[in-house]
């Protein structure tokens, strides 16, 4: 018998004993298609979100340089993506092609 576990699936093996598979993955895909803006960040609580953005602007590239790096799937960055993005400063880009952006990624 198949059963869900809160993000697991425990799948029956020939043994008998029961081996659970992560859906993790189909789960960040279900949340960046479900997803509309930047969620409150307890981190940044003020009105001016400046940091947040800027904050999920590095893991975004940090997480997408890092999975390039290992041959993985950068397509579990792109929550990141969509965060910077609702709340971004567009000049980043601009000074990450210039070389002058302040930032370490």
């Amino acid at each position: 018998m198949i059963t869900n576990l809160g993000g697991h699936i425990e799948l029956p093996a020939a043994s008998g004993a029961s081996i659970a598979v992560s859906t993790m993955a189909e789960d960040i895909q279900t949340k960046i298609k479900n997803y509309q803006t930047a969620p409150f960040e307890s981190h940044f609580p003020s009105q001016n979100q400046t940091r947040n953005c800027w904050q999920n602007y590095l893991d975004f590239h940090c997480c997408e340089k890092a999975m390039t790096a290992k041959g993985g799937d950068t397509s579990v960055c792109e929550w990141y993506q969509r965060v910077y993005k609702s709340l971004w400063v567009s000049a980043w880009h601009v000074h990450r092609a210039e070389g002058t952006f302040p930032g370490k990624i």
